[in-house]
């Protein structure tokens, strides 16, 4: 008699652990995704960043290799393709340099498109006894939803434009 008293006041006790040890595992399994999302969004965004490194060096090499286009202001301002389709493409092709400076913009353009809301810039910078400094701005946002804003974004706007700037001499 004692034995069934005892057996009754443990009813029901395994059924608690075992709840509890599945609240355990569910608690580790949503901090483990929340985890993977978390590096998920992380490696997007390095992925992001060198895409738009890679972007800056192929305009600041295109200016360099262009140099007399670059001094006449063919490569200034925003990043826009041209209106029309510039092939200077092969030995055989005798383009001038404000072709091939559309050209150009016109590759950097299918480029920029592989950013969200890529945008590109370059701007001359004068540079008292040395020439003239081209400082490209490359500009895309993380959050595919959004809207693009100018690039480089004005000082102080709250803004979650991603920017990569890159400086060379002309």
């Amino acid at each position: 008699m004692r034995n069934s008293c005892l057996f009754r006041l443990q009813a029901g006790a395994g059924l608690v652990s075992i709840m509890i040890a599945m609240f355990v595992i569910m608690v580790s399994v949503l901090g483990y995704v929340a985890m993977q999302v978390k590096s998920l969004r992380a490696v997007t965004a390095s992925q992001l960043q060198t895409h738009a490194i890679t972007i800056a060096y192929s305009i600041s090499d295109g200016i360099r290799a262009n140099r007399t286009a670059a001094l006449a202001g063919h490569y200034d301002g925003a990043l826009n393709p041209p209106a029309t389709t510039v092939t200077c493409v092969g030995v055989s092709a005798s383009c001038t340099g404000s072709q091939i400076a559309a050209h150009d913009m016109e590759a950097w353009s299918l480029m920029l498109e592989r950013l969200p809301a890529g945008m590109a810039s370059v701007e001359r910078i004068p540079v008292a006894g040395q020439g003239e400094l081209a400082r490209v701005h490359v500009c895309w946002k993380e959050a595919r939803m959004e809207s693009a804003a100018s690039c480089p974004p004005p000082d102080g706007a709250n803004n979650r434009l991603k920017r990569y700037a890159l400086e060379v001499m002309l």
